[in-house]
This record gives C-alpha cells, structure tokens and sequence, in this order.
C-alpha cells in the first residue's frame, strides 16, 4: 500500500481537513476526504445539541460540525497539492 495527502490545519490548530490518496498492492486507488478534530466532545451529541440539530434540519438549515476557512492563497496552494495528489502515480 502506498498513500499520500494534503492536509490544511484551521488556524488554532484543533481542526484539519485531510485529503488522502491510497494506491492498494492490487493497483486499486481510493480518494479519502477527512475532518481531524483534536476536540473529543463538542456536546453536540447530548440531548439538546440532539435536538437543536433536528430542528435545523427540518426547516433546512445547514448542519457544520467542523470548518476550515482558507484565504484565497491558502486555497490555491491546496488546489495546487491536491492536483499533484491526482498526478501521483501517473
């Protein structure tokens, strides 16, 4: 197995979006796309965060549990590392 990723980190550092490119020993290659949060419990899983989160799906609002907010450089540079994550092994 052979992987490679581009990770960008939030600027306090506790939340990184990973991009992550493995190529299997068969030649099968998978993409991946995660969020790393350093925070365990953000108690959105308790009772009322549970229900908070409910009430703005029903009326449509969008859900975020994690963002990373990039200037306009910061995102050309991860456009930039994820084509050569695409590339990688062409």
């Amino acid at each position: 197995m052979d992987d490679a990723y581009v990770r960008v980190k939030c600027d306090c550092g506790c939340a990184t979006l990973e991009f992550s490119r493995i190529e299997w020993d068969d030649g099968d290659v998978m993409y991946d796309a995660s969020i790393l949060d350093s925070r365990y419990d953000h108690n959105v899983n308790g009772l009322l965060g549970r229900i908070r989160r409910a009430m703005g799906v029903m009326v449509g609002k969008p859900v975020y549990f994690n963002d990373v907010t990039m200037s306009e450089g910061e995102f050309d540079a991860l456009l930039k590392d994820l084509h050569a994550l695409r590339q990688r092994g062409k």
